[in-house]
């Protein structure tokens, strides 16, 4: 689940839970596994510095974008 979302990440800037996971509202026991790995995916790569997620309104769906890396800048 982790080399799918970076591979959704390395294509599209921003991209929403929703979309990733293709789950709206989950009902099927397979559905729901689908969201919590995501979510745990996406709590991951939020924690190693790779993804910023922001969610507008409680219980909204969560935007996530890649934290472009810079290179740190050599010293003379």
């Amino acid at each position: 689940m982790l080399d799918r979302l970076m591979d959704r990440m390395n294509t599209a800037i921003k991209t929403s839970f929703k979309s990733f996971t293709g789950v709206d509202a989950p009902a099927t026991k397979e559905e729901k596994v689908l969201v919590i790995v995501g979510f745990l995916a996406m709590l991951e790569l939020v924690r190693q510095g790779i993804l910023e997620c922001i969610q507008g309104e409680q219980f909204g769906d969560m935007e996530l974008s890649k934290i472009e890396m810079t290179e740190p800048a050599l010293a003379e």
